[in-house]
């Protein structure tokens, strides 16, 4: 099974306990054009990692969406102090591109699943999914 299928397996678990959050990357616009560059060749099924941002002066809890080290957007405010409070806790989320486009400045949905680890393996309620790092 490739990284797209057990993406999908696992949404599919997991969402029956509603224990994931989709949502579309925010304040990608704004961001540099290296930010745009990177975004666009963003694959589904891609991993990004989340950054506590709570100097922003729009939102206390601002949370960084990073790929390849590189911030490309925000996790939507509407969601950011829920997401802010559990990615300060030893388990917290992992995240991957759901859907993108290919646009001068893309859309790009993503997931994020609340995981723990176990003996190399990333444990999504429901289903363990192989850890490739």
């Amino acid at each position: 099974m490739n990284g797209l299928e057990q993406l999908r397996k696992t949404k599919e678990l997991t969402k029956q306990k509603e224990k994931i959050l989709e949502v579309n990357l925010a304040g990608l616009y704004y961001r540099p054009k290296k930010a745009h560059e990177i975004a666009r060749y963003l694959n589904v099924g891609d991993r990004l990692e989340l950054k506590r941002n709570p100097s922003n002066q729009y939102d206390n809890f601002a949370v960084k969406v990073m790929a390849y080290g590189t911030h490309i957007g925000f996790i939507p405010k509407v969601y950011s102090e829920k997401v802010f409070n559990e990615i300060s806790k030893k388990d917290g989320y992992r995240v991957f591109v759901l859907d993108t486009d290919k646009d001068d400045i893309p859309h790009i949905n993503i997931i994020l699943f609340p995981f723990e680890l176990k003996n190399g393996q990333y444990s999504f309620e429901n289903t363990i999914v192989e850890s490739s790092e």
